[in-house]
């Protein structure tokens, strides 16, 4: 049995599994759009599991504290603008940004 569920609903999970602070509302709004569109292009339906998201992606305030977190990787201290980082960063692991500086990164 599943259920369909709108961002709103999304949103909401994380609060029922008192994640709320893991990202930012915003944040929360992303994810939900990128497995939106997951689905759309697999055909695939996911099963929302809010503790294994908590556990696949971490956001950053900006791309400079995602670089700072991120030192160990030499590549990455070499990159000078926001969309360098985003190329360099897309070849490894899935990033979505937004408001042009926040960054919601699949860990690897």
């Amino acid at each position: 049995m599943k259920k369909t569920i709108d961002q709103n609903d999304f949103i909401q999970a994380f609060t029922d599994y008192n994640r709320e602070s893991q990202f930012s509302v915003k944040g929360r709004k992303e994810l939900f759009n990128y497995m939106e569109e997951c689905e759309a292009s697999s055909g695939t339906e996911y099963e929302l599991d809010v503790i294994a998201l908590c556990y696949e992606f971490r956001e950053y305030d900006s791309i400079k504290e995602c670089i700072e977190d991120s030192k160990h990787l030499d590549d990455f201290e070499l990159c000078e603008t926001n969309d360098e980082f985003r190329d360099l960063f897309s070849h490894f692991t899935k990033v979505i940004t937004w408001d042009d500086d926040c960054v919601l990164m699949q860990q690897f």
